[in-house]
């Protein structure tokens, strides 16, 4: 059969089964239909979506092509060039890592937080000590004590200032020890009751058991020591506030005196008393311990139980060495403060509270930090001078009892207000003048390219 001119054999009619160069089955889907015939419907569809999105991308030269080869999309490409900075090519620019900006209002960079029982990360209060402002506040009491001796030996005849100076001897040294644990940041407040005990104990072995005197002085003062040391242990292993502890030990120490005293004194003599040669003794151990606390290694050793941080944490090992050190010590200078004690006064009283305030009043004025290990070099000599002479200038002038205990407790209120302004003006000091510089960053690591994976 003749074509009639202008149709392509492409160009059947429906009857013939050829539709556009594929075979259909002459008839559309209908509803009930099977998947098979709507694949074949669909095909044209596919073919032409194909056409209108292009052909396929080529592959690139170099790649095999045949059948059984893996798609070029699938196999291995030439290797990357080096970056910059290998041989051959120029080094990379160094890389300044830029740091996060913070907000005016938000704080400044904290320290990491410490492990517990580990060293604790440096802060603004573990700066350096400075010893102007103890030095300067020193020069006003100097000020203040030269005052205060120029009016006893006017007012007073004879002798005036060796009278009025006479009660500094034993509590310069009770004052001395408490001034030790303050610095190596364990304040011992039994102290004052171990000076009691420790008279008391000395008088009730002498006078009902038939000890020699010296004897039972020395057992006392060697009690006492072991109860501070005691004490210190407790404290580290706990990791307790020392204040608090010792507070507890000073209840339990009263009780024991009241049950061997049954509340009454105990008369008994020990020599005579020398004021001169008590208030010298006073004098080295608080002015030569106060300058061998300027070294920095022994400053550095003894008082690192400055809280810097949580106050719950546990003691490291460096700072159970201060507390160690400085209830055994303040407790055996405690003990020894029992001797002249009893020689002045001829007899044991269990009554401790003046034995408390008053040093630790004389203490605090004289610039020790409540917060530990920052005090200066006269101070406590200078303050328990002062407050000798204005309770003899009391007692001279028949004042009442309750202004001497007055005059304590405001001592001790200017006392902490001194310990603060001190501390403030040491870290204002610190931040003025940083002791060291912070090291500058690490240079970056050139680049180095990762090895190429291996050939498949």
């Amino acid at each position: 059969m003749s074509q009639p001119p202008g149709e392509s054999p492409a160009d059947e009619s429906p009857s013939s089964g050829f539709t556009g160069g594929e075979p259909t089955s002459g008839r559309t889907n209908e509803p009930g239909d099977g998947p098979a015939d709507a694949t074949r419907t669909d095909r044209p569809r596919e073919a032409a979506s194909s056409e209108q999105a292009g052909p396929r991308p080529s592959a690139p030269a170099g790649v095999p092509q045949g059948q059984g080869a893996a798609p070029w999309w699938a196999q291995q490409r030439p290797p990357a060039p080096p970056p910059s900075g290998m041989p051959g090519q120029p080094p990379p620019p160094p890389y300044h890592p830029q740091q996060p900006q913070q907000p005016p209002w938000a704080y400044g960079p904290q320290a990491p937080p410490a492990r517990p029982g580990g060293p604790v990360a440096p802060d603004a209060s573990a700066g350096r000590d400075r010893l102007l402002p103890h030095l300067v506040w020193e020069g006003v009491l100097l000020v203040v004590t030269a005052v205060l001796m120029i009016g006893v030996a006017a007012g007073a005849s004879g002798h005036g200032v060796e009278s009025a100076l006479s009660q500094a001897g034993y509590l310069g040294l009770l004052a001395a020890g408490l001034a030790f644990s303050l610095r190596t940041g364990s304040p011992n407040l039994a102290a004052g009751t171990i000076t009691a005990f420790s008279g008391t104990l000395a008088a009730y072995l002498a006078t009902g058991h038939g000890w020699g005197k010296f004897a039972a002085l020395l057992v006392a003062v060697l009690l006492a020591a072991f109860i501070g040391l005691l004490l210190g242990a407790l404290a580290v292993l706990l990791s307790v506030p020392s204040w608090a502890l010792t507070l507890g030990a000073a209840a339990v120490l009263q009780a024991i005196m009241l049950k061997i005293t049954h509340g009454m004194l105990i008369p008994i003599r020990f020599g005579s008393y020398s004021t001169a040669m008590w208030y010298g003794i006073f004098f080295v151990v608080s002015v030569g311990g106060g300058a061998l606390w300027l070294v920095p290694g022994v400053r550095g050793a003894l008082g690192g139980a400055r809280r810097t941080g949580d106050p719950a944490r546990w003691t490291d090992p460096r700072g159970g060495l201060g507390v160690l050190a400085g209830l055994t010590g303040s407790s055996f200078l405690a003990g020894l403060a029992a001797v002249p004690l009893l020689m002045f006064f001829r007899q044991a009283e269990p009554d401790t509270v003046t034995l408390t305030t008053l040093p630790l009043a004389a203490v605090l004025l004289g610039g020790v930090s409540v917060f530990g290990r920052r005090a200066g070099v006269f101070g406590t000599l200078f303050a328990v001078t002062i407050l000798a002479l204005i309770h003899w200038i009391i007692a001279y002038n028949g004042g009442s009892s309750w202004i001497g205990t007055l005059v304590v407790g405001l001592a001790a209120v200017v006392g902490l207000g001194v310990s603060r302004g001190i501390e403030s003006i040491t870290d204002t000091l610190n931040r003025a003048r940083p002791a060291t510089a912070a090291p500058p960053p690490p240079l970056p690591s050139p680049y180095v390219p990762p090895p190429p994976p291996p050939l498949r």
